[in-house]
C-alpha cells in the first residue's frame, strides 16, 4: 500500500507535508484528528499505480490498487455501512450514496472521480504510523495504513 510523491499528508501541528517528505518521528493526523507518530515512511521504487480525483481537488492523486480508504458501501440488505475498500472494490462493489462512490473526507465526504483502473509505474511512499488507528489524512480523504 501507498502513495506516490505529490500526495499531502495533513500533519498535527495544522500544517501538510508531500509524503515523500514526511519525517520518522514527526506526528500526522489519524481519522479521529489526533496525532500520531510515523515510525517508518517507506519509499518502493517503480510500483503499479491507479489514479484518482475527488470532489473539490482537481489534483490527480496516484496509489497502489492495494491501498484502501474509509468509505461508504451499501451493506446486502440495503443498508449504508462504512468499510475500508479499495477504489476497485468501491467500483465493482457499487459503494454508492446518492449515485456516487463516496469517501470519508475531514470536511464533508467526498466523491471519487475519474477513477483508472489502468497501471502506471511511479515511485510510492507508504507510512507506518503508532496507534491502534491505523488511519492517515491524505489530501483530505482517510487513508488506512
Amino acid at each position: 500500500m501507498g502513495f506516490s510523491a505529490e500526495v499531502s499528508i495533513s500533519m498535527a501541528d495544522g500544517t501538510s507535508k508531500t509524503i515523500n517528505n514526511v519525517r520518522v518521528g514527526e506526528y500526522i493526523l489519524n481519522k479521529h484528528g489526533k496525532p500520531v507518530r510515523v515510525n517508518a515512511n517507506y519509499k518502493q521504487v517503480g510500483e503499479d499505480c491507479v489514479s484518482f480525483e475527488v470532489d473539490g481537488d482537481a489534483t490527480t492523486l496516484y496509489c497502489t490498487p492495494d491501498q484502501k480508504f474509509l468509505a461508504y458501501c451499501t451493506h446486502t440488505a440495503g443498508n449504508m455501512m462504512c468499510d475500508y475498500l479499495t477504489l476497485a472494490d468501491m467500483d465493482e462493489c457499487g459503494a454508492v450514496f446518492k449515485n456516487s462512490k463516496m469517501i470519508f473526507s475531514t470536511t464533508n465526504n467526498v466523491a471519487v472521480n475519474n477513477y483508472n483502473a489502468s497501471t502506471t509505474s511511479k515511485d510510492v511512499w507508504s507510512i507506518d504510523i503508532s496507534g491502534r488507528t491505523k488511519s492517515f489524512i491524505v489530501n483530505t480523504v482517510i487513508a488506512v495504513e
